[in-house]
């Protein structure tokens, strides 16, 4: 095959793979339990150390009418430390994501400082990260068996990720980040990924309410945009209500994607060990995904892991 057929043949996986994906990022139903990996100024909000898990299967069973076949699916890892003074905590996240025959893999390390008011506080978060691209044309299909779509390429590149965060004492809380200030860009196989990881803002915003003793109910917003192009902004709607800080149980609105259900309970004594699933049910074009995607949610509590010793619990805590 020659050179120029190869590269539009990349050309044209890389597109559907992207705009179909609808972002460059990756995103869980989940996001309200782990904040801190869109937003690293959450490190530590909680006054607890947590190891957390999450995996997310988007449209399973999709079988697009080229190679590869495989569902999009992504794999996240968390360990979060809060820390006592200024610095708020301290994580290091790891990221898995493939897309049809592109993975990506991330490793972030997160620091947040705060500073406390009357009404709250504010925390900043930093997240230098490493960011490894792979493309395997062993995915890939060639209609005649001869052609070479070459060999299995990797490129390792530095980012960083910055955000802010202020919670109040009268259980509500707003933050906003940028992911991706440097916009590394990636050449694979002699295409070049320039728009791959593109500069993106967040807005979360989460409020609490105690409706009895045992009822809390958390709705929360993720709003997500690439700074380039504002209006292709993307926004998540979920409300969840738990019961005795035991089993908890929500919905959840994706606009122009779907709709979802999040179940979960908390195991051993103290709730140190939770789960979580989540059903979406894909509402708009159909015909190009499979209607339901799937995701997991695994937490275990750190007892006592506080870095400068422990600290006293002083604003309410939004997260499970």
């Amino acid at each position: 095959m020659k050179n120029g057929s190869r590269k539009f043949i990349f050309l044209v996986v890389y597109l559907i793979s992207h705009f179909v994906i609808g972002q460059n990022d990756f995103f869980f139903s989940h996001y309200m339990f782990n904040p801190s990996y869109f937003n690293p100024a959450l490190v530590g909000v909680e006054d607890q150390a947590f190891l957390v898990a999450h995996h997310r299967t988007q449209w399973a069973g999709y079988a697009p009418t080229f190679d590869p076949g495989a569902a999009p699916t992504t794999q996240l890892v968390s360990l979060i430390i809060p820390a006592k003074g200024k610095i708020m905590g301290f994580g290091l996240t790891a990221v898995n994501d493939t897309q049809f025959g592109l993975r990506s893999n991330q490793v972030r390390f997160q620091i947040s400082f705060k500073k406390e008011f009357r009404s709250g506080f504010l925390s900043l978060g930093l997240a230098p990260s490493i960011n490894l691209q792979t493309l395997d044309p062993g995915d890939f299909r060639p209609s005649d068996p001869s052609e070479d779509f070459g060999t299995k390429q990797s490129q390792l590149k530095p980012n960083i990720h910055a955000g802010l965060f202020y919670q109040s004492n009268s259980r509500y809380a707003i933050g906003v980040s940028v992911e991706n200030i440097i916009e590394p860009s990636f050449t694979l196989n002699g295409f070049d990924q320039l728009d791959y990881f593109n500069r993106n803002l967040n807005l979360y915003v989460l409020r609490e309410f105690g409706l009895t003793r045992d009822l809390i109910v958390r709705p929360s917003v993720l709003a997500r945009s690439s700074i380039k192009n504002i209006s292709g902004y993307s926004y998540d709607i979920s409300i969840i209500a738990e019961y005795q800080n035991k089993i908890w149980g929500g919905l959840a609105f994706r606009r122009s994607e779907s709709l979802g259900v999040l179940l979960g309970y908390s195991f051993l004594e103290g709730g140190k060990l939770k789960a979580g699933y989540s059903f979406d049910y894909t509402i708009k074009e159909q015909d190009a995904k499979e209607p339901t995607s799937h995701e997991v949610y695994l937490r275990y509590n750190l007892p006592d892991l506080i870095l400068g010793g422990r600290k006293a619990v002083k604003t309410p805590r939004f997260s499970f």
